[in-house]
């Protein structure tokens, strides 16, 4: 490599603070982007898209308990609640 090549660099973490502080200093990262949690109204919207093709009996109210109690879930762990909850 040359010292003009470009380099991306894509990681994630769930947690920032576990990331060596050698990455995190003298600016050796350009952007970090923070992603969070989808909403309420989000989640029960993926909740409804992935339950749609699902024989059920859940009603609207159904779908929005459903989404206050899956409070800091990522879509990742929704679809992994409806997996194995089939």
């Amino acid at each position: 490599m040359n010292y003009n090549d470009k380099v991306v660099l894509l990681t994630s973490t769930q947690n920032i603070d576990k990331l060596d502080n050698e990455f995190k200093k003298n600016s050796r990262l350009d952007y970090n982007i923070t992603l969070m949690p989808p909403k309420q109204k989000d989640r029960k919207a993926l909740l409804m898209n992935l339950i749609k093709d699902i024989n059920n009996t859940l009603t609207d109210e159904d779908y929005e308990i459903l989404a206050d109690k899956s409070h800091g879930f990522v879509a990742g762990d929704i679809v992994q609640l409806i997996k194995y909850s089939i």
